[in-house]
């Protein structure tokens, strides 16, 4: 098993499109960089059958661990969920 990163999967997909490594990693960046954007501004993201990114907001909590008092203020975190596609491909 290995690990891909952007330039790995640009490769991949231009080998599949017939377009240049260049271009398609410029698309990805770009997709990257709108999914970002969307979150951000707390809209919720999905590509159906395979992944939907949610926007949660999580309240403030504080508490004590030994004798230590703590305060974590609230804050919006991201949930990753796949889909049945993916799902699907990793029980193959």
């Amino acid at each position: 098993m290995s690990k891909l990163g952007i330039k790995d999967v640009a490769e991949k997909v231009s080998k599949k499109t017939g377009k240049s490594v260049k271009l398609s990693k410029d698309i990805i960046n770009a997709t990257l960089e709108t999914i970002q954007e969307e979150l951000a501004e707390g809209n919720d993201v999905s590509f159906v059958g395979y992944v939907s990114f949610n926007v949660e907001e999580v309240e403030a909590r504080s508490g004590c661990c030994a004798g230590r008092k703590w305060f974590k203020p609230a804050h919006s975190v991201v949930k990753v969920k796949l889909g049945a596609k993916l799902k699907s491909a990793l029980e193959e």
